[in-house]
C-alpha cells in the first residue's frame, strides 16, 4: 500500500494578515479567518477526576424532572445503596445494556452516582460534566451529598454546577439526566443503530474557576506566522501554510510550569455548520475545518466550529507542546463533504483491489457461551488444502488473515504453544506456498488474553498498565508500560520475524482513569493513549506492515492517516448483526446493516477506506449461524460497496469452489467500473431497494438489493450506455433489466440481489425475466384482542437489557430474577401487554410462490429492537383452512450481534388461488406496535 503523508501535499507559507484576535489567511480565491489559539490552564491539585460511576435507568420522558420515578425513589440520597447498579466509566455512557450498547438511542431518565475525593486545594467547589460532542438533548439535575446543587434543570452537552459549601473527604455526586435522542428524520427506521458520543467527556469535581481560558495579550509577526504571548508567561508560535485549496495552522506552545488542560486551537464564524458526530470535522458550503489528528475534535462553539484537544500536561522549557494541526479547506469542489473526501483520498490507502481470506468462523474462541474451536497446526493443514482446491478452480487471495485466537495468551509476540507445535511454522508454510501476505488480529486494550475468559481476561503481570475502566476492569492502557512497549515490540517481532504485513487492530480503549500513570486521567488521557497508538502504527508501517485494518475503539476518520481501512464509524453495526430494515432472510438483514454503515459515510470517507468486513460463511454463533445461506448475495453486495477488499471468512468448503470462482471472476471483470466513480443508489436504511452504481469509460455496473417485497426501481445512468446484461441474480429469484435512454429500470423479486452491467457497445436493451407477481393479492387486519401480560415477561425484559447476562457481567439469564432484571430495563419498556391480531388475505398466481409473514415492531414509526423478539412474537398460520408450520428467523438469541426488529415466517404456495390467515400474538411494551405484512415472490 502506498500513501502520501499529509506532510507531502505541497505546503508552502501562506499569505496572512493578523487582526484583533484573528488571522486572515488567503487560499486561492478565498480567505479563511481563524481565531487565535486559546490555551486553557489549571492546576491538578485543584481538580479531582471522577473515575467511575454507578448507573441505572430512571423514569420515562413523560415524567417531570421534579416528580420523576428515580427522584421519588431517592436515587439522589447520600446514603443510598447503589451496589446493584451498573458500572460506567463516563457520565455519557450506558453500560447496563440494551440492544444498542450505548446511549445515543436511549429515551428517558438516567441516573448516575459516584463518591469521589475532593480536590487537594481548598475553596468553593464546582463539578463539570458532559461532552462538547453531545448530540442528545440533555437536561441535568446535580446533587451533592443528597442536596440539589442545581437551581433548576440545566440543558446542554456540558454543564458546570457550583456545589454547596462545606464537607470534608469524599463527596457523593448524583446526576439525574433526562435524555432525548436526536436522529435524522430519514433514518428513522434505524433509530436504534446510531452511536453515542465518544470519550471526550468532562467529569471533574474542581475548585470553582479552576479552568482558566487565556487570550493572547500580544502578537508579533514571525516569518510565516505569529508569536502570541499569553498571561502567566505562556507563548505560542503559530505558522500558516497553504496548498491550492487548503490552509494549515501549526501551533507550538511554550512555557515554564503551566499545566495545560486543553487548547482551543482554532475557531471560525460559521453558525450554520454541520458536524461529524465524533468531532472529525465541521462542514458548511464548500468549506470544512478539522483538527487532523485522532486525539483532537472539532465541535460547535458559540460562533461556529472550534477545534480542540486535551493534552493535560505541564509545560517546561525543555518540553514544548506541539498541538495537532488544524486544516481548513475551501476546495477543490463546491461541496465541503467532497473536499474532506478528497483530502482523505490523497493521504489514505491507494485504490488497489485486495483479496483477503480469514478462516475465523471455521474456528472460534470469542464467545463465552459456545465451545472454543481452536486454530491449530491441523486446521492450518485443512486451510492449506482448501486454498489448493480454490487455486485449482482459479480462486486466489492476496492475504491470509488470522483473527483472534492465534497468539499465546501469555505473550502476544508468540503463536499459541498449545496449538502450534513449532511456533508459526505451519502458518508461514501456508503463506509461502500460496504467496500470501499475513495479517494478524491484535487488541491494544484486551491484550494477549483477549477472549480467553477461561484464563481470566486480566493478566496479573500487567496490572500496572490497567486503564481502571469501570465497565471493563481488565482493559489495558495503550500509553502505560510495560504494555505500551510490550505491545509495540510484539507487533514488530511478527513483522520482522514472521513476515506479518498487516494487523487487524480491534478492541481499543483510549480512555484511562488510572491516576498512577504518567498521563492525566479521563478526558486528559486521550492525547497520551492516541499518541502511543500512533507511535506503534508508524513503527510497524516503517518495519514493513503497511496494511492496518482498524476496528472497534478507533473511530476518528483521521486514523486513516495511519491505517488502511476504518470499520467503526457513526453507525453501530456488528459483523453478523441485522439492521432494522425488514428482510426476507437474515443474510440480507445483515447486509443492509453493513450497507447502512457504508452509505452513511459515503460523502466524506472514500469507499475503499471503509471496511465493510466481508462475508461470513460459518455456522457459529459469532456469525449468527448464517452458514452458507445466500452467501453469494452478500458477496456481490460486498464487492459493490467499493471497499476493494474482497473478503471471505469462515469455512469456505460450505460455499463451493465453483461458486467462489464464478463470483471472483465477476469481481475481476468489473474492476474497471469499480476503479472508476461510484455512488449509492437509494438509502439502505429507508428504501425498499438500494444499491450502488459504478462507472468506468466503457461501462457501468449497478448492484441492487431488495430485502423486502418484489418491486421495480429506476436508476439514472451515465450517457452513452447502449446495452444491458444481468451478471448475477439470487438463485431462485427473477429480475428484468431494461435500459431506456438514460434510465435503467429493474424489476426484481423480493429478497434478492441483482447485478446489471451496462456497456457502451451496441446490444440488447433488455435482459432477464420479469418476477412473478400474483394476479390477485390482498392482505388486511380482520380482528384484534388485548390482554394483560402473564407468563414470559422475563424474556421481554432480558431482550431490552441483554448485557446484564453476559461474560462482561458474569451473570447467567436463567439465574436472574425479575427483581434483578427490571431495574436495568428502560422505563418505556417496562409496561407490557399482549396483543393478538388476526390477518387475512387472498393470493392467486400462475406459478409457485415463496411467501413470508413479516412482523415488524416499531415505536413512533422507528424500528424497535429486542434481543429475544423470536420469543415474543408467535404466528399461527393457515392456508386454505389447513394449519401450516412456517420456517422462522430469527430463531435464537445472540447477545453480541443479534438484536431483532422483525420476525420473518416463510412458507410456500403452489400455483392457484389461496386464502391465507394468520393469528399473530405479541408480548411487547404498550408503546410498541407490531404490524404483520404478507410478502410474496
Amino acid at each position: 500500500m502506498t500513501r502520501l503523508s499529509i506532510e507531502e501535499l505541497g505546503w508552502r507559507p501562506a499569505g496572512h494578515r493578523p487582526g484583533d484576535g484573528t488571522t486572515r489567511v488567503t487560499v486561492g480565491d478565498t480567505a479563511v479567518e481563524l481565531r487565535w489559539p486559546r490555551p486553557v490552564v489549571a492546576e491538578p491539585e485543584r481538580l479531582a477526576h471522577i473515575a467511575a460511576w454507578r448507573t441505572i435507568p430512571g423514569g420515562p420522558l413523560t415524567e417531570a424532572p421534579g416528580d420523576e420515578a428515580g427522584l421519588r425513589a431517592g436515587y439522589h440520597a447520600a446514603d443510598l445503596d447503589d451496589s446493584a447498579w451498573y458500572s460506567a466509566s463516563r457520565v455519557n455512557e450506558v453500560t447496563f445494556g440494551f440492544p444498542t450498547w450505548e446511549g445515543e438511542s436511549y429515551a428517558g431518565y438516567l441516573w448516575y452516582r459516584t463518591r469521589t475525593a475532593r480536590p487537594a486545594a481548598g475553596g468553593p467547589l464546582a463539578v463539570t460534566l458532559g461532552s462538547p460532542l453531545e448530540r442528545r438533548r440533555l437536561t441535568w439535575r446535580v446533587f451533592a451529598d443528597g442536596v440539589e446543587a442545581t437551581a433548576g434543570p440545566l440543558t446542554g452537552g456540558v454543564v458546570t454546577v457550583d456545589l454547596p459549601p462545606g464537607g470534608e473527604g469524599e463527596v457523593t455526586i448524583a446526576v439525574q439526566l433526562r435524555v432525548e435522542p436526536v436522529f435524522a428524520p430519514d433514518r428513522a427506521r434505524e433509530r436504534e443503530g446510531w452511536r453515542g458520543v465518544d470519550k471526550y467527556c468532562y467529569q471533574h469535581v474542581h475548585v470553582a474557576g479552576a479552568f482558566r481560558t487565556l487570550g493572547a495579550v500580544d502578537a508579533r509577526p514571525d516569518g510565516d506566522g505569529l508569536v502570541l504571548t499569553y498571561p502567566d508567561g505562556l507563548t505560542a508560535t503559530v505558522r500558516y501554510e497553504s496548498t491550492a485549496d487548503l490552509v494549515r495552522q501549526r501551533v507550538t506552545l511554550r512555557g515554564d510550569g503551566q499545566w495545560v488542560s486543553h487548547v482551543l486551537l482554532a475557531e471560525q464564524a460559521a453558525p450554520g455548520a454541520g458536524y461529524h458526530p465524533d468531532g472529525a470535522w465541521a462542514l458548511w458550503g464548500r468549506h470544512f475545518q478539522a483538527a487532523v489528528h485522532p486525539s483532537a475534535v472539532t465541535y460547535a462553539g458559540e460562533a461556529g466550529p472550534v477545534s480542540a484537544y486535551w493534552p493535560g500536561r505541564r509545560l517546561t522549557p525543555d518540553t514544548p507542546l506541539a498541538a495537532p494541526d488544524v486544516v481548513a479547506g475551501a476546495g477543490p469542489t463546491g461541496d465541503g463533504a467532497a473536499n474532506v473526501r478528497d483530502l482523505l483520498t490523497r493521504i489514505g490507502r491507494e485504490r488497489t483491489p485486495y483479496r483477503i481470506y480469514d478462516p475465523y468462523g471455521w474456528y472460534q474462541i470469542s464467545h463465552v457461551n459456545e465451545p472454543k474451536i481452536e486454530l491449530t497446526d491441523e486446521l492450518m493443514g485443512d486451510i492449506d488444502s482448501l486454498l489448493d482446491r480454490l487455486a485449482g478452480a482459479g480462486v486466489t487471495f492476496d492475504a491470509l488473515s488470522l483473527d483472534c485466537g492465534w497468539n499465546d495468551p501469555d505473550d502476544l509476540g508468540r503463536f499459541h504453544p498449545a496449538n502450534f507445535a513449532d511456533g508459526p511454522a505451519s502458518v508461514r508454510s501456508v503463506v509461502k506456498r500460496h504467496d500470501l501476505d499475513l495479517i494478524l488480529w491484535v487488541s491494544p486494550s484486551d491484550g494477549a488474553r483477549a477472549f480467553r475468559h477461561e484464563l481470566g481476561m486480566a493478566d496479573p503481570r500487567l496490572e500496572a498498565a490497567r486503564a481502571a475502566n469501570a465497565a471493563f476492569p481488565w482493559r489495558l492502557c495503550p500509553a502505560a508500560d510495560p504494555w505500551r512497549t510490550g505491545f509495540r515490540e510484539a507487533l514488530l517481532r511478527h513483522v520482522t520475524g514472521n513476515g506479518a504485513t498487516g494487523f487487524k487492530v480491534d478492541g481499543t480503549e483510549l480512555w484511562c482513569a488510572n491516576t498512577a500513570h504518567d498521563h492525566a486521567p479521563g478526558i486528559h488521557s486521550l492525547a497520551a493513549t492516541t499518541d502511543a497508538m500512533v507511535e506503534t502504527f508508524e513503527a510497524v508501517v516503517a518495519a514493513g506492515a503497511p496494511f492496518l485494518m482498524l476496528y472497534w475503539g478507533l473511530r476518528s476518520p483521521w486514523w486513516l492517516r495511519y491505517g488502511a481501512t476504518l470499520w467503526e464509524r457513526d453507525y453501530l453495526v456488528e459483523a453478523a448483526g441485522p439492521s432494522g430494515v425488514p428482510s426476507w432472510n437474515l443474510r440480507l438483514a445483515v447486509a443492509s446493516s453493513q450497507d447502512i454503515g457504508q452509505q452513511s459515510c459515503w460523502s466524506t470517507i472514500p469507499a475503499h477506506q471503509q471496511d465493510s468486513l466481508g462475508v461470513w460463511v460459518s455456522t457459529t454463533i459469532w456469525a449468527s449461524r448464517q452458514g452458507a445461506a445466500q452467501w453469494e448475495d452478500a458477496q456481490v453486495l460486498d464487492v459493490a460497496r467499493g471497499s476493494l477488499l474482497n473478503q471471505l471468512w469462515g469455512d469456505l468448503r460450505m460455499a463451493g469452489e465453483s461458486r467462489i470462482a464464478a463470483l471472483f471472476a465477476l469481481e475481476r471483470a468489473r474492476q474497471p467500473e469499480l476503479l472508476g466513480g461510484g455512488r449509492p443508489v437509494g438509502r439502505a436504511w429507508h428504501d425498499d431497494a438500494y444499491g450502488y452504481l459504478w462507472s468506468g469509460e466503457t461501462g457501468s455496473w449497478v448492484v441492487l438489493s431488495r430485502p423486502g417485497p418484489t418491486g421495480t426501481v429506476e436508476v439514472e445512468v451515465p450517457a452513452g450506455r447502449r446495452s444491458v446484461r444481468i451478471d448475477y441474480v439470487t438463485e431462485g429469484a427473477a429480475a428484468r433489466a431494461t435500459l431506456d435512454g438514460g434510465v435503467l429500470r429493474v424489476a426484481q423479486s423480493g429478497g434478492s440481489v441483482v447485478a446489471v452491467h451496462l456497456s457502451t457497445e451496441d446490444g440488447a436493451a433488455t435482459a432477464g425475466e420479469e418476477p412473478l407477481v400474483p394476479s390477485a393479492y390482498s392482505w388486511r387486519a380482520v380482528g384484534e384482542t388485548r390482554e394483560a401480560a402473564g407468563d414470559g415477561v422475563k424474556a421481554a425484559y432480558l431482550g431490552r437489557a441483554p448485557q446484564i447476562a453476559t461474560w462482561m457481567k458474569g451473570e447467567k439469564p436463567d439465574e436472574l430474577t425479575l427483581e434483578r432484571i427490571l431495574p436495568c430495563v428502560p422505563a418505556a419498556d417496562r409496561g407490557l401487554g399482549v396483543v393478538e391480531r388476526r390477518w387475512e388475505g387472498e393470493v392467486e398466481a400462475a406459478g409457485d410462490l415463496r411467501c413470508a409473514l413479516v412482523t415488524s415492531v416499531t415505536r413512533e414509526g422507528a424500528a424497535w429492537h429486542n434481543d429475544r423478539l423470536h420469543e415474543l412474537v408467535t404466528v399461527a398460520l393457515e392456508v386454505d383452512g389447513a394449519p401450516v408450520t412456517p420456517e422462522r428467523w430469527p430463531y435464537f438469541h445472540h447477545e453480541q450481534a443479534g438484536s431483532w426488529s422483525s420476525t420473518v415466517d416463510t412458507f410456500a404456495l403452489a400455483a392457484g388461488r389461496h386464502t391465507v390467515r394468520a393469528t399473530v400474538r405479541s408480548l411487547l411494551p404498550e408503546t410498541v406496535d407490531a404490524v404483520t405484512g404478507l410478502w410474496v415472490r
